[in-house]
């Protein structure tokens, strides 16, 4: 049949010579698998296809509905058959962006990535544009009050956007978070109420102005990737740099084709559809994602790999984040929170915006800010640990709970 190629004697000789060979086959899938076999037989780089017309599968339609002079066009204009395993390394932008870092003119936010505003930090993770960073840690350990602070930073060091989809929080809650972040300090109560209410209204201009939220969602509401990436798209074109999605598993499938995936393999093209818009629009991409229960970590503390639903989640991101709150033995046999925030980078793809290792940040329950607790903090994962007594040593006291709403700090 069509499908088999060249099965008659000599025929790929006949065609030895040929510098171009164009195959005029069916349009259908059997006419496709013909044409991988033939191109097989007689060399990829010398074959191209005919692509026919919307309502013609083959030569002879399109010689009836459009004429002969229609046919030789589309002859003419056949496109090469690109090779199933062969990829060209050197393209037109990888060629600049090649010459770009070797002359030095390459911004450096998408090579070194961008200060976080904590040092001990940024020794060992700086988001890069392009990129995407997956974080996890145990439920209700901070995640989102660093993510939170994150952005900020970004936005007061780099004047970077950022658009959150905060699937668990209210506007009304994170916009008493963000004012407290943005100004670094609670409000004075012994400042006239005229100065009070101007620099409250410039702090919230300012959220305004680098922080889009998306939140309170309706129970019917579409959360898809399409729809997240539809708004990601139109904000990146404002100038967004940084998209962050919390968490994921909010995230609805948006086909009966994705419905009926495994979860492996959905978080997987979810993983590959997000890198291809930070690529595409210079931007990065944190995302969060839970991991399994506690009682499969068989007393640990949780990984990229103990992420819920697939290994995908280590294997197919750029960076990986642990969050963990630190506690300290109360004496009685239990644990006491501190308001240490440990930070594990446990994968960075890219070695020139960091390294593997783990720090250590103070949270400021007031302000609801972090500051770096000391540089002797930050240490690589080829390091030995601290002991337990130095770490408790160098603690700040313990947290005292705060508001009941907030179930990170």
């Amino acid at each position: 049949g069509a499908s088999a190629g060249f099965d008659w004697p000599g025929a790929v000789e006949l065609l030895a010579s040929a510098e171009r060979v164009v195959l005029a086959v069916d349009g259908d899938a059997a006419g496709q698998e013909c044409a991988a076999k033939l191109a097989e037989q007689l060399n990829w780089r010398r074959c191209y296809m005919v692509k026919w017309p919307a309502g013609c599968k083959d030569a002879n339609e399109v010689l009836l509905k459009h004429g002969k002079d229609a046919l030789r066009k589309l002859i003419e204009d056949a496109q090469l058959i690109p090779c199933p395993w062969e990829m060209r390394l050197i393209t037109e932008e990888t060629s600049w962006l090649v010459q770009q870092k070797i002359n030095g003119t390459l911004p450096a936010e998408m090579v070194y990535g961008v200060k976080t505003g904590w040092d001990s930090l940024d020794h060992l993770w700086r988001p890069v544009l392009g990129e995407i960073t997956v974080v996890t840690g145990v439920p209700g350990h901070g995640k989102s009050e660093f993510l939170l602070s994150l952005a900020v930073n970004l936005g007061h060091l780099h004047n970077w956007r950022t658009l959150l989809f905060a699937f668990e929080s209210t506007s009304r809650y994170l916009a008493t978070q963000l004012y407290l972040k943005a100004t670094g300090t609670c409000p004075n109560l012994d400042q006239q109420q005229d100065d009070q209410d101007a620099q409250y209204r410039e702090s919230l201009k300012w959220v305004d102005d680098h922080i889009i939220v998306e939140c309170d969602f309706q129970s019917d509401e579409d959360l898809t990737v399409d729809r997240i990436l539809k708004d990601a798209e139109e904000e990146a074109a404002k100038g967004m740099k940084c998209l962050i999605i919390d968490p994921y598993n909010f995230i609805d499938r948006s086909s009966k084709e994705e419905a009926k995936m495994l979860e492996h393999h959905y978080i997987g093209k979810i993983l590959q559809r997000l890198r291809k818009f930070a690529e595409d629009f210079g931007v990065h991409v944190i995302i969060v994602a839970h991991p399994t229960k506690a009682s499969s970590w068989d007393g640990q503390k949780p990984t990229l790999y103990t992420i819920a639903g697939s290994s995908n989640w280590f294997n197919k991101t750029d960076n990986g984040l642990v969050i963990y709150r630190r506690e300290i033995d109360d004496g009685a046999g239990g644990t006491v929170p501190t308001n240490q925030l440990e930070i594990v980078v446990e994968k960075v793809r890219n070695r020139e915006a960091g390294q593997l290792g783990r720090t250590m940040l103070c949270f400021d329950p007031e302000s609801r800010c972090y500051s770096d607790l000391s540089q002797k903090d930050a240490w690589t994962l080829d390091a030995p640990e601290p002991s337990r007594l130095e770490s408790v040593s160098r603690r700040v006291p313990a947290y005292a709970a705060m508001d009941d709403e907030d179930d990170e700090y």
